[in-house]
């Protein structure tokens, strides 16, 4: 079966997500840095990573696989309130980074936009049918053939 446009669209916006996500982490960890004058932010690695990862699995998404479809739709929803409840930090960043804190806010903005459509398109009804029929069904050898018919004869 070929890939549905919702699945497309799903893949496009996570990856989409995906990346603004990390260049929000950058400019974070940059801006950060300039604020207390080194390097301070291992809570930036680890975004960038799960960022990194959301992309993969976006990727074995579109390719059929129900389990990345499932686990991206769980990373996504995270990441989208997670993006939501940081909004509630805005007046902070504002008042500590200035300027940064718009480009962060546009991010954050952007990233709950991207995340949100690709939840919503990864349980259309053309994605249900495309993953039902991309995933593996029993098989022709179904049930498999016992085990040694004359065991110790």
């Amino acid at each position: 079966m070929p890939t549905p446009k919702s699945v497309k669209w799903a893949f496009l916006l996570a990856a989409t997500g995906a990346v603004i996500t990390i260049a929000y982490y950058l400019i974070q960890m940059i801006a950060w840095a300039g604020y207390y004058g080194m390097f301070t932010d291992g809570f930036g690695i680890v975004g960038i990573l799960l960022s990194a990862g959301v992309f993969v699995i976006a990727v074995m998404m579109r390719n059929g696989a129900e389990w990345a479809r499932i686990t991206l739709a769980v990373l996504t929803g995270l990441g989208a309130l997670l993006a939501l409840i940081a909004l509630f930090s805005v007046g902070l960043v504002f008042t500590i980074l200035g300027g940064f804190g718009v480009l962060m806010l546009i991010f954050m903005l952007a990233e709950i936009a991207a995340f949100g459509g690709s939840l919503f398109f990864l349980f259309q009804s053309d994605a249900n049918a495309y993953f039902k029929s991309a995933s593996p069904g029993p098989g022709p050898g179904y049930p498999p053939p016992g085990g040694p018919q004359h065991f110790g004869s």
